[in-house]
């Protein structure tokens, strides 16, 4: 649902249940995108709902794993991941209002946005080794970015990357996000919950002026340098985790994400279909699903 919330700034509010993200969902975002850019000079992504977003409806994907239909679950993977760009490179500033959960999905639309005001106790994290996936809505992309830029090096941003994914990281404040990299230093924590949608229109309004999208992004990656990093952490992962074998092997699919396969000069839509090669291996997976499986019926992660 795309409302005016005056002065040249629409707000966006994902209306299914706990703002889940299907292909549908991020189509209707897509479309959204296309109305501001004719209609207006900013947009919010956010609700007065208790949850930004709980991330990818599970149910639908494993609906479609289970009948077989895997060409559907590669056309979401597609949808999904281009409407991020479509996020990340819109000719408008784009500013998420965080609350409640921001899980998988929700915390990759996050990381794609200009800007991000979270309330305080927001719930955020790429959580998705939980259900025996990778983040494949840009989020390993997304991570591996901001790293890199942080520690001014690609195998130092690599591993700590891997360090939060892997563990399906999800932080129980927004300082806690800032920290891990779901959110940036840039990023605004509002205290009272009430002012949040109204601190993100005043956020969007103050990018406005001058407002260019971020350059196309582009990294340099030695597979060999980051692959040969990573391999103590795999080793230490399977230590630390002997009665969960199959989480090392979401690690291992993780890490190919980030050391760029087999390395070189890659830009996002590359390191995205890494992301989507290894999300559809995993999702073939009979331990994926059973996974899957377990959180719906027990709302808890399966360690297998």
């Amino acid at each position: 649902m795309l409302r005016d919330m005056g002065d040249g700034v629409a707000l966006l509010t994902m209306t299914a249940p706990n703002a889940a993200l299907d292909d549908q969902v991020m189509t209707g975002v897509s479309e959204a995108l296309d109305v501001v850019a004719r209609d207006f000079k900013a947009m919010v992504i956010g609700s007065d709902g208790n949850h930004f977003s709980v991330g990818a409806n599970l149910k639908k994907a494993l609906d479609r794993a289970d009948a077989g239909e895997l060409v559907l679950v590669e056309e979401q993977l597609a949808i999904g991941q281009a409407t991020m760009r479509k996020i990340k490179y819109a000719p408008f500033p784009v500013v998420s209002a965080a609350c409640g959960l921001a899980l998988g999905g929700g915390c990759e639309i996050l990381m794609h946005s200009d800007r991000v005001m979270a309330a305080l106790e927001s719930n955020i994290g790429l959580v998705e080794a939980n259900v025996g996936l990778l983040p494949a809505w840009g989020g390993t992309t997304a991570l591996l970015l901001l790293k890199a830029a942080e520690l001014g090096d690609a195998v130092q941003g690599a591993e700590a990357a891997f360090d939060v994914i892997s563990v399906a990281l999800m932080t129980g404040s927004a300082p806690m996000a800032q920290h891990a990299g779901y959110l940036r230093k840039t990023d605004g924590v509002v205290m009272n919950r009430d002012r949040l949608l109204a601190e993100a229109k005043v956020a969007a309004l103050a990018l406005v002026d001058g407002y260019k999208p971020a350059p196309k992004a582009e990294i340099t990656l030695d597979a060999a340098a980051i692959n040969a990093a990573l391999e103590p952490k795999l080793a230490a992962l399977a230590e630390a985790m002997p009665d969960a074998p199959y989480t090392v092997e979401i690690a291992c699919e993780t890490a190919h994400v980030l050391a760029g396969g087999e390395g070189g000069v890659l830009d996002e839509e590359a390191l995205h279909r890494l992301e989507a090669e290894g999300m559809m291996r995993l999702i073939r997976q009979d331990k994926t699903l059973e996974r899957m499986r377990h959180t719906m019926m027990t709302g808890k992660p399966l360690k297998n």
